[in-house]
């Protein structure tokens, strides 16, 4: 079977209890190596990828001290794969305590959001060392995290978020709200921002075949979400089961044209599955002077951000229909 290592969906952890839980430590530790990890800009295909840590701290009292180096050795070396362009990890319990060079992954840049008062949570993303971000945005509480940097060389957000299955909804609104705000700030009148959101969200009850949340009872956290995918035109691309028979980490963004495939992957590390992204691009490669590129007249070009959406509604709940449809060539109305 294909996946990040052929040993790795092959040594499943034990993945009995809730994601809060402490977790198990396996028989022994790898080394991690001092390699930087490639990235050769002939290589035209890259790996997005998202793991829920169940923690992994480094510190030496710690069970979960063999994940990072186990991480580095077993994900970011393995030569079988495409390089990795960024990896985000959710719960990954760190605290103030634990600074950021204990946290490093060779050849990657760390930028986390830990969660405030309490044990658990948190988020990072590992962004490879030649994409250098322009601005970040970090947002954490007692249950959400979100970590959102913006790359101004490719106009391009990557962004991690955990939403811990009991947070309030006004957190996780107010969660989306700061994330909203980091897109619009990068969104120009002739181009808005490629987006590239990865997370673990815990919303089991999202029916993704049909795009629909569930209306009894109404769930504001819910809501929110599928407001913030229609109004940044966001397309989520895991298509499988990720905890369970559920499909609780996501993958959302605005290049789904970008994606060659998504798969997902057991791991020892936590009871969630790996997700894999193959991206068709290497950033490294593409012109900076992305907008330049674009047809001012092309569907890509249009900036929705600023569009009329009331207006616009209210335009197509007044328009004669009957009447537009003689003008259509006959042998496609019956597809109308």
């Amino acid at each position: 079977s294909s996946g990040i290592n052929a040993e790795w969906p092959l040594r499943p952890g034990p993945t009995s209890g809730s994601s809060d839980d402490t977790p198990t430590e396996p028989n022994s530790p790898s080394t991690a190596s001092t390699t930087v990890p490639r990235f050769p800009c002939s290589v035209s295909r890259l790996l997005l990828i998202l793991l829920n840590g169940r923690s992994i701290s480094p510190a030496a009292s710690n069970e979960s001290r063999w994940k990072l180096p186990y991480i580095q050795s077993t994900i970011i070396e393995d030569d079988s794969q495409p390089p990795v362009l960024a990896l985000g990890i959710t719960e990954t319990w760190l605290t103030e305590s634990v600074s950021d060079a204990q946290c490093e992954l060779k050849g990657f840049q760390c930028i986390r959001s830990d969660r405030d008062g309490r044990k658990g949570g948190g988020c990072a993303l590992y962004l490879h060392h030649k994409v250098v971000p322009s601005h970040q945005k970090l947002f954490s509480d007692n249950s959400n995290n979100m970590v959102a940097v913006y790359v101004e060389s490719l106009h391009t957000i990557f962004a991690v978020v955990y939403r811990p299955p009991n947070s309030p909804d006004s957190n996780f609104v107010d969660c989306m709200d700061q994330l909203q705000e980091m897109i619009n700030t990068h969104s120009e009148d002739d181009r808005y921002s490629d987006v590239y959101i990865i997370g673990d969200f815990n919303m089991p009850l999202f029916n993704w075949e049909e795009s629909t949340v569930p209306i009894h009872p109404p769930n504001t956290a819910y809501q929110r979400l599928m407001e913030f995918i229609e109004v940044n035109f966001l397309t989520q691309m895991v298509n499988e089961s990720t905890r369970g028979h559920h499909t609780l980490d996501l993958i959302l963004t605005n290049k789904s044209q970008d994606i060659i495939e998504v798969k997902t992957h057991a791991t020892k590390i936590s009871d969630h599955k790996l997700v894999e992204c193959k991206l068709n691009f290497n950033p490294t490669i593409e012109t900076l002077n992305m907008t330049s590129r674009l047809d001012p007249h092309s569907f890509r070009a249009i900036n929705y951000h600023l569009a009329d959406s009331s207006a616009m509604n209210q335009d197509l709940s007044t328009a004669d229909w009957n009447s537009l449809q003689v003008l259509c060539d006959s042998a496609l109305i019956p597809l109308l």
